[in-house]
């Protein structure tokens, strides 16, 4: 005999299981939902950010046609895509200055005591007064493009500490001993960088720095490309002669767009690559900017790059990359200017 119920009783026991069923199935699409948001938003994050370095591969093309020696007055184009509000400028605030310094002689050295981006100036101090006799003639030079501007000159004694005003200008300074005999050379340049930003919970920006592209994303440093920074190189199969080349490539231009979904922008050059310095040296320092300190360690400290960090040189408390050596290195600093601009005009 087979029992079935009727009435009222059935009908309600039906709807109670279609609401059942649904409740689950609804619940269970919720926490579907709720489980994968965070993953789409990653894999969304993830692609923007892929996209955005792929934009900075082309600018850096365009940097490159730039500095390998294109004609004056050409003009590569940078067309980059400004996706959900994101933002591109040229950054000459705090944060991206370089500073190179070599040391001529083994037994005259300084403290390079750095720079701080947010005051805009430079230290140095004599290493040891017993190592210099008589006062030091410190002379210091602003340079805007290939002319000095104003200069200054001076005498300090060895145990002095001067500080220098840069002010956003290109400085070189030159030490010498009472002999005339230069004995430290510290060039100061205020790279600038090319900003990149996207807004949002998972904000994250990207650089372009003294040619390096550099993400800086969930409180890490990581750069995407190989700066032209050329690692120290034997010089005629010599192994006891090396030649350190430093390039720093200093970004210009009034530059801010955002509120737009795609930009073009015009890198130039007036074509003038100025060598500023060639000099034989016992020591060669190099102090990356502070905006992207992690960045610049690895890259400089990789065994391929040739460079030692010391993140206390001589009782010191800033960061710098050292090349040090009882033979002489070969030492050529270039400094090349380059100008982002919009296209048509800001």
């Amino acid at each position: 005999m087979t029992w079935r119920f009727t009435g009222p009783d059935a009908a309600v026991s039906e709807v109670v299981g279609y609401v059942l069923v649904t409740g689950i199935t609804v619940v269970m699409i919720v926490l579907v939902v709720l489980m994968s948001s965070p993953t789409l938003d990653r894999i969304q994050s993830d692609q923007a950010h892929d996209s955005m370095v792929g934009y900075f591969h082309d600018l850096d093309q365009s940097f490159s046609k730039i500095l390998s020696g294109s004609p004056m007055g050409s003009t590569p184009l940078w067309r980059v895509a400004l996706p959900g509000g994101a933002s591109v400028s040229v950054d000459n605030g705090p944060g991206h200055m370089w500073a190179y310094a070599v040391d001529h002689h083994e037994d005259k050295k300084l403290y390079y005591e750095g720079f701080d981006d947010a005051g805009d100036t430079f230290t140095v101090q004599a290493k040891d007064p017993g190592e210099i006799d008589g006062d030091i003639t410190f002379q210091a030079w602003k340079w805007e493009g290939t002319e000095r501007v104003d200069d200054d000159f001076g005498l300090c004694d060895p145990d002095c500490e001067l500080t220098w005003d840069l002010g956003g200008s290109t400085t070189e300074v030159r030490f010498s001993d009472n002999q005339d005999t230069n004995f430290a050379r510290v060039w100061i340049v205020d790279a600038g960088s090319v900003d990149w930003t996207r807004p949002g919970q998972d904000q994250f920006q990207i650089l372009y720095q003294n040619t390096g592209i550099i993400s800086l994303r969930d409180g890490g440093e990581l750069m995407q490309n190989q700066p032209r920074i050329p690692a120290p190189q034997a010089l005629n199969d010599d192994e006891d002669e090396e030649h350190v080349f430093v390039r720093i490539t200093k970004v210009q231009g009034a530059v801010s767009i955002g509120g737009q979904t795609s930009a073009t922008l015009l890198v130039s050059s007036d074509g003038t690559n100025v060598r500023h310095s060639t000099a034989t040296a016992e020591r060669v320092q190099i102090y990356p900017a502070t905006s992207a300190i992690t960045a610049w360690e690895r890259h400089l400290t990789d065994e391929t790059r040739g460079f030692d960090y010391d993140w206390d040189p001589d009782d010191q408390d800033i960061p710098v990359a050292v090349k040090d050596k009882q033979e002489e290195l070969h030492v050529t600093f270039l400094q090349t200017e380059v100008t982002l601009g919009l296209q048509g005009g800001v």
